[in-house]
């Protein structure tokens, strides 16, 4: 699986980070003090004769569109497949905070695309798409946004100057090919400017004020701004990562039961309403020995009265996709599929799988919880 350099630096003002949230990272929330900043600011100062640009430490983008944004955050995965991909992704933007407005589902030979919208916090609407892209190499996810955290940073910098009463009197954007700078005067203050500096490099954006500017106490300065690519490449790895991404390290036999929601449903089957409950089943056997799969051995719990429900046969149900059936897992081996069981609500599966030599069997059990 892909996995980015996650090195993260400390910025003047805030952090522009991916789950909306503030920090310096995606899981964890942290704030420079203001004197942290300062003297951020006074190592970083360009030495004389030296432009300022060479002595930054993450080099600005040149050459680009303004609007280009960065591919650091595609998710590329040699693992996953194509089922699993459309699923995990439209879970992904939802979690994020996002309306889906459309989804087409990716296939082998067709890309399939996301499409979505937010109220950003700079007070203007937000569009984010993910393109889907599946093959023999596996499958690639590319998030984009129409308003990059540089534009957001741009917006919030002129809101925070107008709600702190200020005129503004000069109003140079930012863009991710050159710094911006944003002036501002009101009666009884003196002047006040906020500088912006954007970098395609991990969608990094710097905004640096003087310790006495009026900003330093608006709300509006300190929201945190939206990265929706780093956002989604967080979110939909920490989903994705309940499946097991190479069994074959783990050197013993692997089983994955998941409840189905109305999100899968639609996505595998073309509907929402099954009339059943599915259950996906992944196996994978690095091991030198052969399972069998017994499919009335995978059992779900009933809510109530704490029941064992074996699942239907293929008779009982009227889903295209027929279920799993008994069957040898040889070495080396894995398969998945479907399992379907009345319609109920139940708090976790439990089962076990034999040893086709030995008869010794492997038990495993799931508690479900939403997600």
């Amino acid at each position: 699986m892909h996995t980015p350099r996650l090195s993260w630096c400390s910025l003047i003002g805030f952090c522009v980070v991916g789950m909306t949230t503030l920090g310096c990272t995606s899981g964890e929330q942290q704030q420079a003090s203001f004197e942290q900043i300062e003297q951020q600011a006074e190592q970083e100062k360009p030495t004389p004769g030296v432009e300022a640009e060479t002595a930054k430490t993450v080099p600005l983008a040149t050459a680009i569109s303004p609007l280009e944004p960065t591919d650091y955050y595609d998710v590329i995965d040699t693992d996953l497949n194509c089922e699993d991909a459309n699923r995990f992704s439209v879970r992904t933007v939802e979690r994020l905070g996002y309306e889906v407005t459309s989804f087409t589902a990716a296939t082998e030979n067709t890309d399939g695309r996301i499409e979505a919208k937010q109220t950003g916090r700079w007070g203007g609407e937000e569009e984010v798409s993910v393109v889907i892209s599946c093959g023999p190499k596996g499958t690639l996810m590319k998030p984009r946004s129409n308003v990059l955290p540089c534009d957001q940073a741009n917006m919030a910098m002129r809101q925070a100057l107008l709600s702190s009463g200020f005129t503004i009197t000069s109003d140079n954007p930012a863009t991710l090919a050159s710094a911006g700078m944003m002036t501002g005067e009101k009666e009884g203050a003196k002047p006040t400017s906020v500088s912006i500096t954007c970098h395609i490099d991990r969608n990094l954006v710097e905004m640096e004020i003087s310790e006495d500017s009026p900003l330093v106490d608006n709300v509006d300065f300190t929201k945190a701004l939206s990265d929706f690519q780093l956002g989604f490449y967080t979110a939909f790895n920490k989903a994705e990562g309940r499946i097991a991404r190479n069994p074959a390290d783990q050197g013993r036999l692997y089983v994955s039961v998941r409840p189905m929601n109305l999100v899968d449903t639609q996505i595998v089957f073309g509907t929402k309403d099954l009339g059943v409950v599915a259950l996906k089943v992944n196996i994978a056997n690095p091991t030198a020995q052969t399972y069998v799969l017994e499919t009335e051995k995978i059992v779900l719990l009933e809510e109530s009265s704490g029941e064992r429900i074996k699942p239907l046969s293929p008779g009982e149900t009227s889903v295209s996709t027929p279920p799993l059936t008994d069957r040898p897992v040889g070495p080396g081996a894995s398969i998945q599929g479907y399992l379907y069981y009345p319609s109920g609500t139940y708090t976790g599966a439990r089962g076990s799988m034999a040893d086709q030599k030995s008869q010794e069997r492997e038990g495993f059990s799931m508690e479900f919880r939403s997600w």
